[in-house]
């Protein structure tokens, strides 16, 4: 019984060992980069700041670094004049499905509009809406003009507080959105506005979820764990 178990698990591990070794194995012309663990990566050696780990990995394995995000190969540069070059071709034109953007939005199909499209479909889109902004008036002196209107209500706002310890962040992107505000709605808000600093407080969540979908996206099986962060990416 125990030699017929081990004789039916072995090929399923052994199956499963060439999988990960695949998946992790470099293939030919793969930049230089840290080792890997099997299933996680090079995630677990990024720490809490991986900005500074891949400056670490940068210096010992050259500018074009690879490396493994659970069992996807990742490609970093820290050149600009590589990532000029690169960049400027079409075939860097795509961008990361981020699960926030992957929703569909009033019936509309993932891949449309602004934040979503790609290539010759975001082009387009992008020369039209930029040309049909200057056709309403933006420019260099309504932008200035908008900017220092908040930047005086801002500081208003600093000088009601009296010089009481105050966190100055909601206000500072409340300013920062009502630049916004004005050029696409033709209005703004009070900065101190309770409606307007949760609908853009909502919005700091739903981009900071962009950290945790680098994770989620790499490991799914995180999305079933019962932690607020990750079902808020799900």
């Amino acid at each position: 019984m125990l030699l017929t178990l081990i004789l039916t698990a072995a090929p399923v591990v052994l199956l499963g060992l060439l999988h990960l070794w695949r998946k992790l194995s470099r293939p030919p012309n793969y930049p230089p980069g840290p080792p890997a663990l099997p299933f996680f990566g090079n995630l677990l050696s990024l720490g809490g700041r991986p900005e500074r780990k891949i400056l670490e990995w940068k210096e010992k394995y050259g500018d074009v670094l690879g490396m493994f995000n659970g069992r996807t190969r990742v490609v970093v540069l820290s050149d600009f004049h590589t990532l000029r070059k690169v960049f400027s071709e079409d075939n860097a034109s795509g961008r990361h499905t981020h699960s926030v953007l992957r929703t569909e939005a009033n019936g509309l199909p993932m891949g449309s509009g602004l934040l979503t499209s790609q290539e010759t479909l975001w082009k387009s889109q992008r020369r039209f809406a930029l040309s049909t902004l200057r056709d309403l008036g933006m420019g260099k002196n309504w932008l200035e003009d908008t900017i220092i209107a908040e930047v005086e209500s801002l500081c208003q706002v600093l000088r009601d507080t009296k010089e009481a310890p105050f966190n100055p962040k909601v206000h500072l992107t409340n300013s920062v959105s009502n630049v916004i505000c004005a050029l696409i709605f033709g209005k703004r808000f009070e900065l101190t506005d309770p409606k307007f600093s949760r609908l853009t407080g909502l919005i700091t969540e739903n981009v900071a979820t962009i950290k945790l979908d680098f994770v989620a996206s790499t490991l799914p099986f995180l999305l079933w764990f019962p932690n607020n962060g990750f079902l808020m990416v799900s």
